[in-house]
């Protein structure tokens, strides 16, 4: 088995009824399972499915409701493939998504965490797997923190902080290794920002793939008082968790996260705020102003911008296809200064 997509799943049929026909859709050779974590659903979900609505190799797990972070690992354990893909149960996927996810893994030889990015549908937007070209959107809420700095995570202190679970992948050998979700994350938040610092700190880094990408479907994620007193509390169990000064400065989201300020900076600004204040006390220079933007073919050339002392002022445009480049730009600490972008 190449991979397992694991997809924890409570209580919303109508939004994994349109995740699970996007995965009947992958255009692939390679062999994959979908495993289903329920975690505590009032109907099983299989219950909704004929198996020709499902993926050719689809597996139900039921658990008491004990949490996504639980159901991730749930899924992960009784995964068979090499590589495990976390998609959460609200995001359509494109035809490509298997072979992108499991390519990178090919075309790089060293292990890493992947990460892929959503672009949020609007209210408005029909959902249609089999086509979602007119679909209107949003686009991923990171990007205007990347577009700031850079696409390239090993240039990005807080790269960890922007790890979201909705769709990423890495090796189960790796899992098994360093630990799966920790569960003593309640609710919403931080447990898949710390499984990206926890992997970063044992060697495993992380590397932003742009082919894949999915759409997350809309529905709501109004920030109550109650959501953001347990938002809260995981962070506080983070910052308990380990002795590094560097996670305080996470600190900077909550008066942006915070649904009863009004005067709080956006959350992209309180991104920036992080970055720059880990960049100072690593003594590495703050994101400066592009003086030029030049197109570079392959790590050999971006090796030659590196060479120059230009890398700090310089937008470094590669194609997004270009799967091998902008992943190995991203693992490679020779090019931590390289203000990787993509065309």
């Amino acid at each position: 088995m190449d991979c397992s997509i694991v997809i924890p799943y409570k209580d919303r049929i109508d939004l994994l009824r349109h995740t699970l026909h996007g995965l009947c859709l992958q255009d692939t050779k390679r062999p994959f399972e979908v495993i289903v974590v329920d975690d505590g659903s009032e109907v099983p979900p299989e219950w909704s499915f004929a198996q020709s609505n499902l993926p050719v190799k689809t597996e139900f797990i039921h658990q008491n409701n004990r949490g996504s972070a639980a159901a991730r690992n749930a899924g992960w354990l009784a995964a068979k493939g090499k590589i495990v893909i976390f998609l959460d149960c609200d995001q359509i996927v494109e035809p490509t998504f298997v072979e992108q996810h499991c390519r990178a893994f090919e075309v790089v030889d060293r292990p890493f965490l992947q990460l892929g990015t959503r672009r949020n549908l609007l209210p408005e937007s029909a959902v249609n797997p089999k086509d979602m070209s007119d679909a209107s959107f949003l686009r991923d809420e990171r990007m205007r923190f990347f577009m700031h700095s850079s696409l390239n995570l090993g240039n990005i202190e807080i790269a960890w902080h922007l790890c979201f679970s909705h769709n990423i992948s890495v090796h189960k050998e790796n899992l098994i290794r360093f630990g799966g979700f920790d569960t003593g994350f309640k609710g919403w938040g931080f447990e898949d920002c710390e499984i990206g610092y926890r992997f970063k700190q044992f060697g495993i880094p992380l590397a932003l793939n742009p082919m894949i990408s999915t759409f997350h479907q809309n529905h709501n994620q109004f920030m109550s008082k109650d959501k953001f007193q347990k938002w809260k509390a995981n962070l506080d169990y983070f910052l308990d968790k380990y002795s590094d000064p560097d996670l305080h400065v996470q600190k900077a989201l909550i008066g942006s996260t915070d649904p009863t300020r009004h005067d709080a900076h956006k959350w992209d600004t309180s991104l920036k705020q992080m970055e720059n204040l880990l960049r100072l006390a690593k003594n590495r220079p703050l994101p400066a102003p592009f003086a030029e933007t030049q197109k570079f073919e392959n790590t050999k050339a971006l090796r030659l911008l590196v060479g120059s002392g230009e890398a700090e002022t310089t937008r470094a445009i590669v194609s997004r296809a270009d799967t091998e480049t902008i992943i190995s730009t991203q693992l490679d600490p020779d090019f931590q200064e390289i203000r990787l972008f993509f065309a």
